[in-house]
C-alpha cells in the first residue's frame, strides 16, 4: 500500500470531509458509488487513496496504480471538478466538502 505523505507544517489539525464519487469499473470494484473520508486540512490525493486502499484492501490499490510510489496510472482524479496532475495535489474542500471522482478506465478508453 501507499504510504499517505504527512500533512504539510503548519497545516490545521481539523478534519475535512473528501467525498469520493466511483463511476465505471470503480465502482464495481468497491461495491459503492460513494464513499466519505475525513482527513487533516492540507490533504492530498495520495491521502485521499491510502484511506480508500485502507478500506478496500491492495486490490482497490493494485487497479489504481501501476506502483505503490506512482503516480495514478489505470484511472482518471478528478478534484472538485478539475483533473489532476499528480497526487501531491492538495484536496482543497469547496463550500466545506472536497469532491473527489475516480473513474477506472479501460485499455480502449486510455487506461
Amino acid at each position: 500500500m501507499i504510504a499517505a505523505p504527512p500533512v504539510p507544517r503548519g497545516a490545521a489539525e481539523t478534519t475535512g470531509e473528501v467525498r469520493v464519487a466511483f463511476f465505471g469499473m470503480m465502482a464495481s470494484l468497491t461495491g459503492e458509488r460513494a464513499a466519505t473520508v475525513h482527513l487533516p486540512a492540507g490533504a492530498t490525493v495520495a491521502q485521499v487513496i491510502a484511506a480508500l486502499s485502507d478500506r478496500y484492501g491492495q486490490e482497490f490499490q493494485a487497479e489504481i496504480m501501476r506502483a505503490a510510489d506512482k503516480e495514478a496510472s489505470y484511472c482518471r482524479i478528478s478534484v472538485n471538478g478539475r483533473l489532476i496532475r499528480s497526487l501531491r495535489d492538495p484536496v482543497a474542500p469547496l463550500a466545506g466538502a472536497a469532491t473527489v471522482e475516480m473513474i477506472l478506465l479501460s485499455c480502449q478508453e486510455g487506461g
